[in-house]
């Protein structure tokens, strides 16, 4: 769309950057207003993904818990060296710092910022800088609400175990 609009009548550039018709503009700003609700739900996913793991993490603690109770008892399984995944409620981590998930979080919110500093140069005509700036603010926002979404899930994760259990791996 934007390289059409560029390209507009013999084949050169008759349209400034900066001076994008009002409808690509706005159209630039509600991709990146669509870029931010996907990056949310992105991380919905995740954390549920996240959830689920930490539960399977609970089911095996419960069955090393169970080995443990159970080894003063002759004759008893021994079950700890099956469980080679954590037992601990705390892993994964929600917020996974420089791991695939982060710098998802990261390339869509600097893509939806440069969208949006095109958007706000070409609409408003603030100039590059303050373009730029809120371009990036809006970027980093992406990754703040990453952040307190994490945190906030960390928060409503009750389950008040030890987070190792000796043998197992974690």
């Amino acid at each position: 769309m934007l390289a059409a609009v560029l390209k507009i009548g013999d084949g050169q550039m008759t349209v400034r950057f900066s001076e994008l018709p009002d409808v690509v503009s706005g159209l630039l700003a509600a991709v990146a207003l669509l870029g931010f609700f996907v990056t949310l739900n992105i991380i919905a996913m995740r954390m549920e993904m996240i959830l689920y793991a930490r539960t399977i993490n609970l089911v095996r603690r419960y069955f090393a818990e169970l080995n443990r109770q159970g080894s003063t008892k002759s004759g008893a399984l021994d079950l700890v060296p099956y469980l080679v995944l954590p037992t601990s409620d705390a892993k994964p981590p929600f917020f996974e710092s420089w791991r695939a998930m982060f710098w998802q979080v990261v390339m869509i919110g600097a893509l939806d910022g440069l969208l949006l500093m095109a958007a706000t140069q070409s609409l408003f005509r603030l100039g590059w800088l303050w373009s730029m700036v809120i371009g990036a603010a809006y970027g980093l926002l992406h990754l703040l609400v990453y952040f307190l979404l994490a945190q906030r899930r960390n928060r409503e994760w009750t389950v008040k175990f030890a987070q190792s259990l000796g043998s197992s791996q974690d």
